[in-house]
């Protein structure tokens, strides 16, 4: 991935590298791929924007294995991030943070998202967190019925759930960023079963 790179391009990348792992059944939803301003909306499908030294761009995708679907964001940096971007990225973490530390069998939904969006609202960013936090994921990538957001009634988390965990900021004409794991709701806590890294990206431009 580099700069005058399109979205698009960027895309075909992800679904080429998927197509030859031999395990991978194929995407578990179309990638999505948003660079710059194009991560005020959320679900931006990837478009002929050209990527730029210093973007930032969100990354959002997932495979399907054995039936199961998978899902995930990170978000990077062509070339070394501001410190504004820093910041922004580490509230992102910061609230991913605390919504993990809620989760546990017999948490509330609407408490666990809660928690995240609290980091947020005392950043200052609280009216760009525009989603929910995280939905049910398994045969599906969004299993019905099971969404973490304060717009659905709550409900009580139970130990073998797996729940997308994905906090966001989007500064509109900027960049946004979103961070997202998937979990398994254990008895004392959580398995996250993304072990993609968490440090904010910087590629080499």
């Amino acid at each position: 991935i580099h700069p005058g790179m399109s979205e698009r391009t960027v895309q075909g990348l992800i679904l080429a590298a998927m197509a030859v792992e031999e395990e991978v059944d194929g995407p578990s939803f179309t990638p999505i791929v948003a660079v710059g301003g194009n991560a005020w909306e959320i679900h931006h499908q990837p478009d002929q924007t050209l990527l730029k030294s210093g973007d930032m761009a969100i990354i959002d995708l997932g495979v399907r294995v054995a039936g199961y679907a998978s899902d995930m964001t990170r978000t990077i940096c062509l070339g070394k991030a501001s410190d504004w971007m820093r910041e922004i990225h580490a509230t992102v973490r910061e609230a991913q943070l605390a919504a993990f530390s809620s989760i546990r069998d017999g948490a509330s939904a609407h408490a666990v998202d809660r928690a995240a969006r609290d980091v947020i609202d005392d950043a200052g960013h609280g009216e760009t967190f525009s989603h929910g936090l995280g939905h049910g994921i398994g045969l599906e990538t969004h299993d019905a019925g099971l969404r973490m957001s304060p717009a659905v009634e709550d409900f009580s988390l139970q130990s073998g759930m797996a729940l997308t965990v994905e906090p966001g900021i989007y500064l509109e004409g900027e960049f946004g960023v979103r961070t997202e794991d998937v979990v398994i709701v254990r008895d004392d806590g959580h398995e996250n079963l993304t072990s993609t890294t968490h440090e904010l990206i910087e590629l080499p431009v």
